[in-house]
């Protein structure tokens, strides 16, 4: 089933397919692999064959000259990028900047860094062509290097377009990037990772004589069709060590020393199956907002993971944020009040603009009983409704320490040993395991909340920057109990009712449904 009609809405193509024969009259190069036949309900169609690599690559040569302007070089042997999946990533970008006000003229010019650009550079050509962007373009690959600056060079945007060849055994991704360009405040960064490992590279994909890969046009996979379309690509666009997801969370890793020295984090991922690991592992880190967002073109979905260590940055487009406001009118000092009360709560606090940030390590607005209920469920339930399981004796030596924080996805460079001994009997084996965990010097937090004062209106806004949303409407409602009765919500009850509206209830020996009995 097409899902071109689920495409980004400014896709030019999604209500404007390539029309083949248009194509076929306007370019002399492409007309040489249009064939005449039938298409469906019409009797007779241009087409061109999907399976030949160089159908394939004339035609986004062609729509990215027609369509944008683009005199770019795809070299054989290279991966051809299918031009509306790219505009849908870029798009979706630049929805993310113009959410987030970042084009404004107060803001600065707009700054991306694409990894991996490829020999077509197609990412950060797009980008500046569609978006007016200033991209900073990077490959460990010095053949994708080369082609892509004569391409920049080529449609004269090189004053836009920054190339830079990148150490491929080096394990950091951003740090040396931005290191180097310390005098540019990045805006974003973009990515589409090699998806595969080694040996999914070699179930999917035969290595030809000229050393490039072609994708296997048959069943591979029983869950999925055979693919339709061609695909031809070095091994370094195709596969790299620990997929994608490995690829992703090293991107992960940089980002928490950057922080915000890059506003807004994007990776696209090709497997739905890698979304889940990485959510858990931004779910973990404090102070991050992320979402996950979907791409569609044609038959194919692919997933934008975006991320950011700004409270004010929004990543989710259609999301609205969680938030609660509580009046203050009359209040001398309400800043003072709601800070006080907020670090009477061990709540660490800190300043980014005119907002204030507060950081708890731990849940300490929950009433005596509700920690003894929690405690009473958890240890006092009866024996048939606690889990059941097979036990085995185990042991684990660990050691904990403050270390660069070393990919668990890889194990490179993991401190690991694992020994296994048969018993005597050789009914059962013993395995010892030893493996290094590098630990953060502070404490993750577990909530983080953005306090707002507007001037404009009596009241004090509170925001969930991070962190589960139950504790954050728990710590809302600990501040509304201990509002001044006077000023409590403006004369009315906690659940929103005037004072004066809570029903009568006469002395009476019975209640049913609605009706007294006396």
């Amino acid at each position: 089933m097409s899902l071109n009609k689920q495409m980004h809405e400014r896709n030019p193509y999604k209500s404007n397919p390539p029309d083949f024969k248009q194509l076929a009259i306007e370019f002399e190069e492409f007309r040489k692999f249009c064939t005449l036949g039938p298409n469906g309900k019409t009797p007779f169609q241009v087409t061109i064959n999907f399976q030949d690599d160089d159908a394939v690559r004339c035609l986004s040569r062609v729509l990215l000259k027609r369509d944008f302007n683009l005199n770019v070089d795809l070299p054989k042997g290279s991966l051809v990028p299918r031009i509306p999946q790219k505009i849908n990533y870029v798009l979706h970008i630049d929805d993310l900047i113009k959410k987030n006000d970042l084009e404004s003229n107060d803001k600065g010019p707009i700054y991306g860094i694409d990894i991996g650009t490829g020999a077509s550079c197609i990412y950060a050509l797009l980008g500046s062509r569609l978006c007016d962007w200033n991209m900073l373009a990077t490959d460990a690959d010095q053949f994708a290097v080369q082609v892509a600056t004569a391409n920049v060079l080529k449609n004269q945007l090189a004053n836009k377009i920054r190339i830079a060849h990148v150490d491929a055994s080096q394990k950091a991704i951003l740090l040396d990037v931005v290191k180097h360009h310390e005098d540019i405040k990045f805006t974003f960064c973009m990515c589409n990772p090699p998806f595969f490992e080694s040996h999914e590279t070699s179930k999917r994909f035969k290595e030809q004589e000229s050393g490039v890969f072609c994708n296997k046009l048959m069943d591979y996979d029983e869950k999925r069709p055979a693919p339709k379309s061609a695909t031809i690509a070095r091994s370094n666009e195709l596969q790299v060590e620990g997929g994608e997801l490995a690829f992703v969370n090293r991107i992960i890793d940089d980002s928490i020393i950057l922080q915000d020295k890059i506003l807004i984090y994007t990776s696209m991922l090709g497997k739905k199956q890698s979304v889940v690991p990485l959510k858990k592992r931004l779910e973990r880190l404090m102070g991050v907002r992320f979402a996950v967002s979907t791409l569609n073109q044609g038959k194919t979905q692919r997933w934008v993971l975006a991320w950011t260590f700004r409270h004010d940055i929004i990543v989710d487009i259609e999301a609205n944020p969680t938030t609660h406001s509580l009046s203050t009118a009359g209040m001398m000092d309400p800043r003072a009040w709601v800070i006080d009360q907020l670090a009477r709560l061990n709540m660490k606090k800190s300043e980014q603009h005119d907002t204030l940030l507060f950081d708890a390590r731990q849940i300490t607005w929950r009433s005596e009983k509700q920690r003894k209920d929690s405690l009473r469920k958890l240890f006092d339930e009866p024996p048939h409704k606690r889990a059941r399981m097979n036990t085995v004796d185990a042991s684990c030596s660990t050691d904990l320490g403050e270390g660069d924080g070393l990919d668990s996805y890889t194990d490179a460079g993991n401190v690991n040993i694992v020994e296994a001994e048969s018993s005597e009997d050789g009914r059962s084996r013993v395995v010892a395991i030893q493996a290094y965990f590098p630990v953060p010097k502070d404490k993750m937090f577990l909530l983080r909340v953005a306090v707002r004062f507007p001037s404009a209106t009596n009241t004090v806004d509170f925001e969930l920057v991070s962190g589960p949303p139950k504790y954050f409407h728990q710590l809302v409602q600990y501040i509304r109990t201990r509002l001044p009765k006077n000023y409590e919500t403006n004369g009315t009850s906690l659940n929103g009712r005037p004072k004066s509206d809570k029903k009568f209830r006469p002395p009476h020996d019975r209640y049913y449904g609605n009706n007294w009995r006396w």
